[in-house]
Parts: C-alpha cells; structure tokens; sequence
C-alpha cells in the first residue's frame, strides 16, 4: 500500500505515484492465512525503480528481494518453507499483473 507519506517521498524525486485513500477488507481462508501473513511481511522486501515517464517519472515495481525475504519464509520443515515460497510468488505475481493493468 502506498500511502501519502510514501507517494510525497516519491514525489520530491520527481516521481509520481497515488497513495491509497481507501483500505479494503478482504476476508482470507484459514487454510491460507499463514501464507498471506508471510507475503504481507514481505511488504519491505518489494523492488522498484523510478522509470522515464512524459515530463517526470512512473514507479515500476520489479518483485520481491527473496534474499532480503528469506527471514520471513523460512522454515525448519522444508517442504513447508517450500509451499510457503511457492504460495508467496503466486501472490506476488497476481500484485504485479494488477499493478501492470493500473499503471
């Protein structure tokens, strides 16, 4: 989420990006929660670049640092930690697929 102190960061970088005025509720399977709390973890871990845009910049979001995410995923279980990994990319894809549509 980008809010208005992160768009005014942006901003002084001749960068524009729109904060989100609204937050919406999304109801999450229990089956699913560990997973979506570990993706919603990973929030700081997102790579972005300012790119050339008509007279100032647009904000291109490249995907998560799984090195720098590592720490939220990880698990003692493997097979676990793989799952969590794979559920993870799944939903970083689908954010970067809708960002795609918006910007």
């Amino acid at each position: 989420m980008i809010d208005k102190d992160l768009a005014e960061q942006w901003a002084t970088l001749n960068v524009t990006v729109e904060a989100d005025d609204e937050e919406e509720a999304i109801d999450v399977w229990r089956i699913n929660l560990q997973s979506v709390m570990a993706f919603f973890r990973c929030e700081t871990q997102w790579r972005s670049l300012a790119a050339p845009a008509g007279d100032g910049h647009r904000l291109v979001w490249l995907g998560i640092d799984y090195a720098s995410a590592h720490p939220v995923f990880a698990r003692r279980d493997r097979v676990r930690e793989r799952q969590l990994l794979g559920d993870i990319q799944v939903m970083e894809l689908a954010a970067l697929e809708a960002w795609r549509e918006v910007g």
